[in-house]
């Protein structure tokens, strides 16, 4: 995936620039409610809008899970459990994750 130069931004925000392609690669930055700080690092299979797609689906799953748990098992087990209904298994996602507390 190609990025545009971007120019400096302030010290407080990442930089945001225009992507040429879209994809399924997605890394994040969780809070946790109980103060911990997740890292998620993932990709998904295919390119394109398909796979940002299901990216898509899986970050607001992942989110919504973390409000709802703080264990890193059961979060997963249900992101898990969702993705398969959603797209089956025509496609697959690899993620690895980690916990600041």
């Amino acid at each position: 995936m190609s990025v545009r130069s971007c120019s400096p931004p302030p010290a407080t925000t990442r930089p945001s620039c225009s992507a040429r392609a879209t994809g399924g690669d997605y890394y994040d930055y969780i809070p946790f409610p109980n103060g911990h700080l997740g890292l998620v690092v993932a990709d998904v299979s295919g390119k394109g809008v398909p796979a940002a797609l299901i990216m898509a689906t899986y970050r607001a799953t992942l989110r919504t899970q973390v409000r709802n748990d703080f264990e890193l098992f059961h979060i997963m087990e249900e992101v898990n459990r969702f993705l398969g209904q959603s797209i089956g298994c025509a496609r697959c996602a690899a993620s690895s994750h980690s916990i600041r507390k």
